[in-house]
């Protein structure tokens, strides 16, 4: 009998658990993509290459449009960059991720700025240009 009380409980818990509400406010229309960083840039002060050969940059992004976020295409300026970002359609409310790694060890000593230009749905950036810079030694 204890275990028809409990079956009942559990699927409550179930439902309440799976059931996500979007973190932001909804703009209706298409897709819009807001990123947390609003200058876009990526800043790793000063990078010694023998001692970091890489260095990594998450942009965090949110879709605050009614509709799907689709990031179309990723192209870095520079073979010295990967880049790995959320490669599915971002719903509404939710948020997304583009890493940016830099290869230290590839690039002369001094100033550097590469940048990833990201291709989306987005009504608002179709097209927007991530940075990341700072020295290498």
């Amino acid at each position: 009998m204890k275990k028809l009380y409990f079956l009942p409980l559990l699927v409550v818990l179930l439902m309440i658990s799976c059931h996500q509400k979007p973190k932001v406010a909804i703009e209706p229309g298409p897709a819009q993509i807001e990123f947390d960083d609003k200058y876009l840039t990526g800043e790793f002060d000063t990078i010694y290459q023998e001692k970091q050969p890489y260095w990594t940059y998450d942009f965090h992004f949110v879709n605050k449009g009614s509709e799907p976020l689709v990031i179309n295409k990723v192209e870095p300026n520079c073979f010295c960059i990967d880049v790995d970002y959320t490669k599915y359609p971002i719903k509404p409310g939710r948020d997304g991720k583009i890493s940016v790694r830099l290869h230290a060890a590839e690039l002369p000593l001094g100033y550097v700025c590469r940048s990833v230009t990201v291709f989306t749905n987005a009504s608002n950036y179709p097209a927007v240009r991530l940075q990341v810079e700072g020295i290498i030694k």
